[in-house]
């Protein structure tokens, strides 16, 4: 996996994490950014999506939703997530 970093438009730093740390603190109630494993989260076109769980219960069904809705041959095949930086 390789370590990328982006800031978002308020200047926060948010680095790339695996499949189990950001389940890990999804599951804590932490944000976690979903994001297409060929979009940058944070740019003029949006590709992230911060998610809490408050919306979602679930971490699986949250990413199933990110995976049908926003993954493609084009956007990539498969989520990245990413973490805020403190």
């Amino acid at each position: 996996m390789n370590i990328l970093r982006f800031k978002d438009n308020d200047g926060k730093s948010w680095v790339r994490i695996s499949k189990a740390q950001a389940k890990k603190l999804f599951e804590s109630g932490e944000k976690v950014c979903f994001c297409p494993c060929k979009m940058r989260p944070f740019g003029w076109i949006n590709g992230g999506i911060i998610l809490e769980k408050d919306c979602y219960t679930d971490f699986d069904d949250a990413m199933n939703m990110t995976l049908f809705c926003n993954c493609n041959h084009e956007t990539g095949k498969y989520v990245s997530f990413y973490k805020q930086e403190v």
